[in-house]
């Protein structure tokens, strides 16, 4: 359930490369901006290419999601393929806008 106060601006998720090293420069934490059963779009300091394979984790805030979503649709670990990448232009810190679909 949904904790007072708490919504998908808290919600930490972690990237990274699948099948990568835990340790190496591929891994990012970045902010969920929304969320569906089929999909997660996130706010992070790095770059994915489209059609990348990516293992995500949501560390907190795992039962917020989009609207027509049930909190148990929502994967808190899964793989993913990156649809789209795109940078942002707010701010000095590279930031991009990211999409991903779970796999089936």
């Amino acid at each position: 359930m949904k904790s007072p106060g708490q919504d998908k601006q808290d919600t930490t998720v972690e990237i990274s490369h699948f099948n990568s090293d835990p340790f190496d420069d591929s891994r990012c934490t970045a902010t969920m901006s929304g969320c569906s059963s089929s999909g997660i779009h996130f706010i992070a300091d790095r770059h994915f290419l489209k059609d990348t394979p990516v293992y995500i984790r949501l560390k907190n805030g795992s039962s917020m999601c989009a609207s027509g979503a049930h909190p148990e649709e929502i994967r808190t670990a899964a793989v993913a393929w990156v649809k789209w990448s795109r940078p942002m232009e707010d701010g000095n810190l590279p930031r991009y806008e990211i999409g991903v679909q779970y796999c089936r």
